[in-house]
């Protein structure tokens, strides 16, 4: 059977919107063991979906959704825990990790050679592998990058996605409207 990625990332998502009500339903009417039964489980598809922010998404949540019985010693235990488990996640998929490191890192050296209106719909892909090819030209030695180089279609991060499509324009109103509303 072959798997989409992006079903799979789809399918993540939903169960991660799924999640608060499901432990709503389960904190009012079932006991707490049974709780966090239903919170490993969540847990553990996401591990299966290899969803790191999945992963993270729910556990955060479940601390959110115990931030009452969380006093100040526990804030220590939490945060290890979160640090830990983010640092186990990210080294679960570690080449996905240092490739989208590597897409950040070709995107922001080249941030300023984007057009104040930015390079147009759709346009990414094609900006980005021009990008990308011009950085393996520059950099002769072969590193990990060389084994992790791909054309990826998007950024892994909407702002920067937004921003070489768009422009800085669209950053402004995307910032306005997250502070409006």
């Amino acid at each position: 059977m072959i798997y989409d990625v992006r079903l799979i990332g789809i399918l993540s998502c939903l169960i991660t919107g799924i999640f608060p009500f499901i432990y709503y339903i389960f904190d009012s009417f079932v006991n707490k063991a049974l709780l966090l039964l239903v919170v490993l489980l969540f847990i553990l598809i996401q591990i299966y979906l290899e969803s790191r922010l999945g992963f993270i998404s729910i556990l955060l949540q479940s601390i959110y959704c115990n931030k009452n019985y969380i006093n100040k010693k526990k804030v220590k235990i939490v945060l290890f825990f979160i640090s830990v488990s983010t640092l186990c996640i990210l080294y679960f998929k570690l080449s996905s990790t240092l490739g989208r490191y590597f897409i950040y890192k070709t995107i922001l050296s080249n941030i300023l050679n984007v057009p104040f209106w930015g390079f147009g719909l759709n346009s990414f892909k094609l900006v980005y592998s021009q990008w990308q090819s011009n950085f393996f030209k520059h950099n002769l030695d072969w590193d990990e990058f060389h084994l992790l180089a791909d054309a990826p279609s998007f950024a892994f991060n909407e702002y920067l996605h937004f921003y070489i499509e768009i422009g800085i324009l669209s950053i402004l109103v995307l910032l306005i409207f997250i502070y409006k509303y």
